[in-house]
């Protein structure tokens, strides 16, 4: 028999009861940091779901806005153009029996229309059915359907111009949970959470399917999420297919669901899904897919259109409907169906819904790629008003003074011209490989709105904004002004005063300066010796302009055209007379309003309110005029500028039958290096400049160059006739012998016609032709 002896531990390892205390002890304090250090897991998880959350329930980004569409009796619009303007704005064509609010129907020389309502300016715009006929490119009668009774206006909605986002390459238009169609929310909760309104943020039915599923596969394939979970992961998680995201998702969604309330939460996710792309642009929201494949807002979706998104939201490139057409018709149908299986709708109106084809939108969701250089300042403006936070969050409505279709006109036509000009050999080999560059400002010179603005010939191209950051010398364009401050000194009485009736020497001229001896010489290189006031600003001489602004004196001429717009600093040299001074094309424009308005300089305007999504707290961007010219003395310069465009250096304007109420000037700088034009219609003044970036001579004057696009513009645009500017009460119209400039007698030879403001008139009768007797001169009576 064998025996058994128990083998001894060693002291050392006895399982003491002080031993299994001290375990105890550290499991219950590793326990417990754990569960401290996962509460405060929880905690730190739950505060930035609320800093997180209370941002996006706080705000939206805010949106832009072109101006209305305004059209009258008698606008310049033909069908054609109308038509592609409403789909611009998302308008789409409908059915000839009935029209909901966002479709046309075109006929011929007649457009049914029926008008979106619209806030603006803190008031709600009505939407209607109207009819428009056209007589060509002429509005010719506006009636209000069914009735037919005539409408004086119509008002278009803006157009979206896109957001101000802190993310770039997204296009989003944010939307209110309450502006959604019901269909539209039924079809995505059914797709992606039919559970949603009873679960706490998790779904134990679809976690457990999508686990085994994954499980399965080895790897997380299945969603399984819960749209609160979705939203997490969109907003603040990584969107990455991991386990430890998947993770924080079931322990967070908890946390939001106790934070947002069930619409919330909704809200947040349909403005947040990823549902296609545009370019380099992520599709992102039910808003911008509404806009981007149906060409209207998502309050207007059918029910069709609704399934097909929410069917989207699973893969957005697989169901693409203008990639793969039928394979998003198969998955709209199964969403219709879904929908009837969940008791959302009957059988037929699913039924009626598959029937009906695709309709998609050629609209591009961009905004308006061509107003890149405009919606740059208006960023610029309203960072400076209201701060890049509010912008960013403050879920602004942003009216702008955009007119879409000038821009759209203003961008096509300049890029035109360069390229016309390009192709004269002798152009391109003077500019080289960089081309030519132009810059486009359309303004109305009353109110100061900012209606077009063109940076670059490629908009989008790049970020330079030749339209209001490039400063280039301006040439003869300032040599109105130099008049402008002559016309005033002699009213004033003060020295160097000039009036029409004037004679001014045209004549070689040297001037001592400084460090060296100036001789300016006119730009045909020949001198006409004795000319009138008129005809030499109308022909742009510079001599003439030089002795002018000698006698007034150059610091009185540049303080008076800093005071029309022109930038501070100007140099106070003989020079400037000739155009050594410099502006940028915005500038030139606001001081041209000066002489177009009479003597008033507007404030340029790129917006004119903002308010709230739900059109509130309205901030008003208001005209503002200031008084800085003699309204007399700027209508008479104004009247000579008439003239340019009649028979002077813009008289291509005359002769192309643009005739009336315009009056403009060109300029060109030293070596031909810029080329300018500048010119106004009643409500409507623009500037065109044309250049190199290198500064490099492009061998073209501002009448061969610039006038062409500028004609070809306000051709297009034909803005709404009017009148020009009466004239001011202090002037009188004056008949006078211009060989003397005494009031005519029935016995001169020549006589003119001309503006004098009062008290600078002539008084006494032709000394060389009076029609007094042979003794009454005699006897001095």
């Amino acid at each position: 028999m064998v025996s058994r002896r128990r083998v001894k531990r060693p002291p050392g390892r006895r399982r003491t009861p002080a031993r299994r205390m001290w375990r105890r002890r550290w499991l219950f304090r590793l326990a417990g940091f754990l569960i401290v250090a996962g509460l405060a897991w929880v905690g730190i998880s739950y505060l930035q779901i609320v800093f997180t959350f209370h941002e996006r329930l706080g705000g939206a980004p805010s949106q832009l806005y072109s101006a209305p569409l305004v059209l009258r009796p008698g606008s310049a619009w033909s069908a054609a153009e109308l038509v592609d303007e409403l789909r611009s704005r998302g308008y789409t064509a409908g059915a000839e029996s009935r029209l909901r609010p966002g479709e046309y129907l075109w006929e011929g020389e007649s457009v049914d229309l029926s008008l979106r309502a619209f806030l603006y300016r803190g008031g709600q715009v009505k939407g209607y059915p109207a009819r428009l006929d056209f007589s060509g490119r002429s509005v010719s009668g506006m009636v209000l359907l069914p009735g037919g009774e005539p409408l004086d206006l119509l008002m278009v909605e803006p157009r979206s111009l896109g957001i101000f986002h802190g993310r770039r390459n997204q296009l989003r238009e944010p939307i209110r949970l309450q502006e959604l169609p019901e269909h539209l929310i039924a079809a995505v909760l059914e797709v992606e959470d039919r559970r949603f309104r009873t679960h706490r943020g998790l779904d134990p039915r679809g976690i457990g399917r999508a686990l085994w599923e994954d499980l399965w596969a080895g790897r997380v394939e299945q969603g399984g999420s819960t749209i609160t979970q979705q939203v997490l992961k969109n907003v603040m998680l990584d969107p990455q297919r991991r386990w430890g995201r998947k993770l924080r998702e079931m322990i967070m969604a908890p946390l939001l669901e106790t934070l947002l309330e069930k619409d919330e939460i909704l809200e947040i996710y349909l403005n947040e899904i990823y549902l296609g792309q545009k370019g380099s642009f992520s599709v992102v929201g039910m808003g911008a897919a509404a806009r981007y494949y149906f060409g209207r807002p998502a309050a207007d979706l059918d029910l069709g259109q609704s399934a097909l998104l929410a069917g989207l939201i699973r893969s957005p490139g697989t169901y693409n409907p203008w990639r793969h057409p039928r394979a998003a018709r198969v998955r709209r149908d199964h969403v219709l169906q879904m929908m009837v299986r969940g008791g959302h709708l009957d059988a037929a109106a699913a039924e009626a819904a598959g029937a009906r084809p695709l309709h998609l939108s050629d609209t591009t969701l961009e905004g308006m790629p061509e107003a890149a250089a405009f919606l740059e300042v208006v960023r610029r403006q309203m960072v400076n008003a209201f701060g890049l936070e509010a912008l960013e969050h403050g879920g602004l409505r942003i009216l702008t003074t955009l007119d879409t279709r000038a821009q759209r006109l203003a961008t096509r036509i300049l890029d035109r011209g360069l390229r016309r000009l390009e192709a004269d050999g002798a152009v391109a080999r003077q500019v080289g490989e960089g081309g030519l560059q132009g810059a486009v400002v359309v303004m109305d010179p009353g109110s100061g709105a900012v209606l077009a603005l063109v940076g670059d010939r490629k908009p989008g191209r790049g970020r330079f904004n030749r339209a209001v950051d490039a400063r280039r010398p301006v040439g003869s364009l300032f040599k109105p002004f130099v008049y402008l401050a002559a016309f005033q000194a002699a009213a004033n009485g003060q020295d160097g005063g000039l009036t029409m009736a004037s004679g001014l020497v045209d004549e070689a001229l040297e001037l001592d300066l400084d460090d060296h001896v100036w001789r300016p010489v006119n730009s045909d290189g020949r001198f006409r010796g004795e000319v009138s006031v008129r005809r030499a600003l109308a022909d742009s001489i510079n001599i003439p302009a030089v002795k002018v602004a000698l006698g007034v004196g150059i610091p009185v001429i540049t303080r008076l055209a800093e005071a029309c717009g022109f930038p501070a600093g100007l140099p106070r040299v003989p020079a400037v007379a000739l155009g050594a001074a410099e502006a940028s094309p915005l500038e030139v424009a606001v001081a041209y309003s000066v002489l177009a308005m009479g003597g008033h300089r507007p404030t340029p305007r790129f917006w004119t309110s903002t308010m709230a999504a739900d059109g509130g707290r309205l901030t008003l961007n208001e005209v503002r005029q200031v008084v800085v010219a003699d309204p007399a003395a700027a209508f008479i310069v104004s009247d000579i500028l008439a003239e340019v465009v009649r028979s002077g250096t813009g008289r291509r304007v005359a002769a192309a039958g643009l005739t009336g109420a315009v009056a403009g000037k060109t300029g060109t700088t030293n070596r031909r290096r810029d080329a300018w034009f500048v010119g106004y219609v009643p409500g409507l003044l623009a500037v065109v400049w044309v250049g190199a970036d290198d500064n490099r001579p492009v061998g073209l004057t501002g009448s061969q160059a610039a006038l062409p696009i500028w004609l070809e513009l306000v051709q297009s645009l034909k803005p709404f006739p009017g009148d020009a500017s009466p004239p001011a009460e202090s002037l009188l119209r004056v008949r006078y012998d211009p060989e003397t400039g005494g009031v005519a007698t029935k016995n001169c030879p020549r006589v003119a016609e001309e503006w004098f403001m009062a008290g600078t008139e002539p008084e006494d009768e032709c000394p060389l032709h009076s029609r007094r007797s042979f003794w009454q001169r005699l006897l001095g009576r």
